[in-house]
């Protein structure tokens, strides 16, 4: 089985020339699947983008979305248009809406968008403002104190599904070998990568989904003999990072208006 993997394609940035190049580089691939780990398009254009993107590749698509995902709308009513979106589309896949899905006989994938959900470095003191907090409705015009919270909270749901669908998974299957996890914005600051360099005191609350981190070392370290292998972007510079001896995190690649296929994963049985 053949695992296609892009991040970030950031589409309402991309011409129609360049668009046809993408296209064109996923089907010449000849990936059974597609995984695409958020920052498709914006709230405004999300479900367009996807119908395209579902209709221009030839194979099924599962995705979680990004931050720029809900930017010019609210979090709720984006939701809400994908869901109705996946549910007339077969071969679109939401992770944050559905259960394991089975890449081979032992090996599975589960995802969620996740958070940069303030709980690494100090929220409070870092002097980055993001805008997310002045393109999505539900994270605009508050108080720094109560905006943490609303982001801690939108990292605990994203950190409950993935437990939800990994211990799901693990109770339902006796022989797995590898779980993939897929997930918009880094687990841990280790693999919050800028210019080769990773960890960055002022970013790291919100380039890091804490509640996210700690659930998945805690699956790994529970079930060591299980390969963890977590598929992330957000903050558009890659790198690879071991840690646990069963717990590796790739960060995917992207630039704005060029979007690429970061990588070809070979799914053995």
């Amino acid at each position: 089985m053949k695992l296609l993997w892009c991040t970030d394609i950031h589409l309402d940035c991309v011409n129609s020339k360049t668009r046809a190049q993408f296209i064109n580089e996923i089907n010449t691939s000849n990936g059974d699947a597609l995984l695409i780990t958020g920052d498709i398009a914006t709230g405004s254009t999300i479900v367009e983008e996807l119908t395209w993107l579902s209709d221009a590749i030839s194979c099924p698509i599962y995705f979680v979305l990004g931050n720029h995902d809900y930017y010019h709308s609210d979090i709720q009513s984006v939701r809400a248009k994908v869901m109705r979106l996946i549910e007339r589309t077969p071969n679109l896949h939401w992770l944050s809406n559905m259960d394991a899905t089975s890449l081979s006989a032992r090996r599975h994938l589960i995802g969620h968008g996740g958070w940069g959900d303030a709980r690494n470095g100090d929220f409070l003191a870092t002097p980055i403002r993001l805008n997310d907090h002045k393109l999505i409705a539900d994270l605009t015009g508050h108080e720094r104190s109560i905006l943490q919270q609303k982001l801690n909270t939108l990292g605990r749901e994203a950190a409950e599904h993935i437990h939800k669908t990994a211990t799901t998974l693990l109770n339902a299957e006796s022989d797995v070998k590898e779980v993939f996890i897929a997930t918009h914005v880094p687990p841990y600051p280790e693999s919050a990568w800028y210019m080769g360099y990773s960890g960055a005191i002022d970013w790291i609350p919100d380039f890091t989904c804490k509640s996210v981190g700690d659930t998945i070392m805690a699956l790994a370290t529970k079930h060591p003999n299980i390969q963890w292998t977590v598929l992330c972007g957000h903050g558009h510079h890659p790198g690879v990072v071991n840690m646990l001896e069963n717990l590796i995190v790739h960060t995917g690649k992207a630039e704005y208006g060029q979007p690429i296929l970061d990588r070809c994963f070979s799914i053995e049985s």
